[in-house]
């Protein structure tokens, strides 16, 4: 369940806050009434009646002014809060295997050691999930500028000062590295285990070089490399594709590749416009998956393969088979 602000509440708040704002000119205008001869006169006839409005005036004057007040102080406690929980280290700080040295930026999580079942947690410096360190400091052979470490996560961030090579993976420097973890090992980076990063731009694996935005993540026991979507098409193949995605075996050997034709390609008798989604299926057969608006047809006999049918072809160009896109796992989208 989503809590927010009581809608009553802002109600009353927001009307305060108007008659307070009114308040004034009525003040002012009041004021200008009793300096007047004329107008005074007429006010001091009625002196029940204007005392009653300078009386309710006056009191969402000082109403105003309280209201700003206590504003003013919330906004402070919220600063001096802030602050706390965002200090910048005065001393080294060592935390599990962790060290952050002195003149780090830290955020801290809370100050109170008790959580909402009155269990304890950590609390003050032992809560930090977040630092920034004023130069690059070794952790788990890397040398990093910042790390994230959530408390109640699974998993843990360490920021690369420059390219680095990360169990065998050429990962970009200024970005992101994730570690797997159990919720306890947050502050022992010995236990952690690589899960994914941003691949450094250019780098060439599996014959394919990966742009700017590429990454690699574990998958189960396996691995993936996939190409940002953003990215232009990648030449694999003979093939360009766009959305290229290489799936890897524990041992990091090639099991399939999928992706998108960038452009028109022709195999064998058929001939298959851009957009159309090729799967690698072994090192014999490719699978090509034609989209609802761009069909596969046949140089020969003219034949058609709609949306929702794949063909399944050698390398060489040779139909072997026609098969669902439902039975071998294409997933189809309408748009």
């Amino acid at each position: 369940m989503i809590f927010g602000p009581d809608p009553t509440f802002i109600l009353i708040f927001g009307i305060a806050v108007l008659l307070a704002v009114l308040s004034v000119p009525g003040l002012l205008g009041l004021g200008l009434a009793l300096a007047l001869p004329r107008s005074r006169r007429h006010v001091l006839a009625r002196p029940w009646r204007y005392g009653v409005l300078g009386v309710l005036l006056l009191g969402f004057a000082v109403l105003g002014v309280l209201m700003l007040c206590e504003e003013r102080r919330m906004e402070a406690e919220m600063q001096a809060e802030h602050d706390a929980l965002n200090p910048r280290l005065e001393r080294d700080l060592q935390l599990g295997e962790l060290v952050f040295p002195a003149g780090s930026q830290v955020r801290l999580d809370t100050f109170e050691p008790l959580d909402w079942q009155d269990q304890p947690r950590p609390h003050g410096l032992e809560s930090l999930i977040e630092a920034w360190l004023p130069q690059p400091q070794p952790v788990l052979g890397l040398e990093v500028d910042a790390l994230e470490l959530p408390l109640h996560h699974y998993f843990s961030r360490l920021r690369l000062a420059r390219d680095s090579q990360v169990d065998g993976w050429p990962c970009a420097g200024n970005d992101w590295v994730e570690y797997r973890r159990e919720v306890e090992e947050r502050l022992q980076p010995s236990r952690w285990h690589f899960d994914r990063c941003p691949l450094v731009p250019g780098s060439r694996l599996l014959g394919v070089d990966w742009p700017l935005g590429s990454q690699v993540y574990r998958t189960g026991p396996g691995w993936t490399l996939r190409v940002s979507n953003s990215a232009g098409p990648q030449a694999l193949e003979g093939m360009s594709l766009l959305e290229l995605s290489l799936v890897l075996d524990a041992d990091r050997a090639l099991q399939r590749w999928d992706g998108r034709l960038a452009e028109p390609h022709a195999l064998g008798d058929w001939d298959y416009p851009a957009g159309t989604r090729v799967r690698h299926l072994d090192d014999q057969r490719l699978l090509l998956s034609p989209t609802r608006d761009a069909p596969a047809r046949n140089r020969v006999d003219g034949e058609q393969v709609d949306f929702g049918r794949s063909i399944v072809q050698a390398r060489d160009g040779r139909e072997l088979g026609r098969e669902s896109n439902e039975r071998m796992g294409v997933i189809d989208v309408w748009e």
